[in-house]
Order: C-alpha cells, then sequence, then structure tokens
C-alpha cells in the first residue's frame, strides 16, 4: 500500500519508504477538508429548473493545507508526488477530516470491530468509498480493511496484513479512525507552495534547518463515493 506522504507502508512499524528512506507520517498542520463532487445535469428554462439527471456518482476532493512547515517535510511531500510521477499513479490518502471516536473496538485474531456512528464514508464493496480505515493516535498508525458496515453502528476492518503497529487499546482510548480513499493527485506539481520565512538552528536541530513552506495538496478519488 502507498499512502500519503510516507510511501510503502512497513507492515510491522508505523513508517512507510520512498527509495530506501523511512518516513514518518504528518498531519497537514493548517487543516483538511473534503468534500464530493457531484456530476448531474441541470436543464433550464426561463427562470426555473425543469428537468435534473445524476450523471455519474460522485467522486471525493480532498484538500490538505500547510503552514510554514519545515523544509525536511517539504521535502518528503515533493519525494512523495515525484514517486507518483505528479500525479499519474494512483494511491491511498487519509481524509482527515472525516474522524471518528470509537465508543469501543473488540479485537480479534484477524479483525478490528469499530463502534462508531458515522459509517457512511466506509464501503466492504471494492472501489466504492473508503474500503480502508487508518487508527492513528498522532505517533502510531494501524490500518484495516473494509469488512462489514453496519450502518451508523459499526465497521469491521480486516487486520490481517499489519499496517503499522497501534494497538487496539490505544487506538481507542487514545486515536480515532478516518477513512482512507484511493486518489490521484489533483495536478501535475506542488508549485502553490510559497517560501514564509527560514528556519536557521543548524547547529541544535539540523534536521529542521531550511525554508519554511505554505501551501496546499489536493487529491480526487479515484472511483465513486
Amino acid at each position: 500500500m502507498k499512502l500519503y506522504p510516507i510511501g510503502d507502508v512497513s507492515a510491522t512499524y508505523s513508517r512507510g519508504i520512498i527509495d530506501g528512506i523511512s518516513y514518518s507520517y504528518f498531519e497537514p498542520n493548517s487543516g483538511c477538508n473534503s468534500y464530493k463532487l457531484y456530476d448531474n445535469l441541470i436543464t433550464t428554462y426561463e427562470q426555473q429548473t425543469i428537468q435534473t439527471r445524476k450523471k455519474s456518482l460522485p467522486n471525493i476532493m480532498i484538500n490538505y493545507k500547510y503552514n510554514n512547515i519545515f523544509d525536511k517535510e517539504y521535502i518528503q511531500i515533493e519525494h512523495f508526488i515525484d514517486k507518483v510521477e505528479g500525479g499519474l499513479d494512483s494511491f491511498y490518502v487519509v481524509d482527515l477530516s472525516k474522524g471518528s471516536n470509537p465508543s469501543a473496538i473488540t479485537p480479534t485474531s484477524t479483525t478490528w470491530t469499530c463502534n462508531i456512528t458515522n459509517t457512511l464514508p466506509y464501503s466492504a464493496t471494492t472501489n466504492q468509498k473508503a474500503n480502508y480505515g487508518f487508527f492513528w493516535n498522532g505517533n502510531k498508525f494501524k490500518i484495516g480493511s473494509v469488512t462489514t458496515v453496519t450502518v451508523n453502528t459499526s465497521v469491521v476492518f480486516t487486520i490481517s496484513t499489519p499496517y503499522g503497529d497501534l494497538s487496539s487499546t490505544n487506538a481507542k482510548n487514545d486515536g480515532l479512525v478516518y477513512p482512507v480513499y484511493n486518489c490521484y493527485h489533483n495536478g501535475n506539481d506542488i508549485s502553490n507552495f510559497e517560501i514564509a520565512g527560514y528556519a536557521n538552528d543548524k547547529l541544535n536541530d539540523p534536521d529542521t534547518a531550511g525554508f519554511l513552506r505554505s501551501g496546499e495538496v489536493s487529491f480526487n478519488s479515484k472511483y465513486h463515493v
């Protein structure tokens, strides 16, 4: 699984790898928003609508917003976008605007039954809506595939491929679960990022030294939602 912005997800750790470089997951520090993009045809006559027709099911748009991120974080984003050929290859994106706090998580050897009321983003049907869930406590994560959806009650996630190392206990006590969509990068570059300052702390923390940048990265779901 290739997950933005960390690359190929490790099977046993909350990390990803791009070209042999290990990356940590980090959230967009200025927020995330998402919305459905409907494809409806509307026919009007004079001052009123006389016919509407659905051309296709909607897709979801996801926007990540960054404000004054460190140079190393921008380089990670740039590395990922380059790896997916600027938008030619699909990958997975967490919709961080749709987090749910599970009231209970019941684990078995291969599944987590997650009690949440907002089950609308998830689907057990392949290539429809979100087929994966991302459990995240700000430090570690666990990714599971959707097996069963009980409307407004629970989602069962299969954890047979153990992406990440977040425990079910920590997921329940400290984490949220988010839908994960198969997406394309909405554009062929990240030229909208602008330099917003400079972090000059090479002696104390050389990893954070460099230009600070602000900008947005947008994604369009590959499948209908």
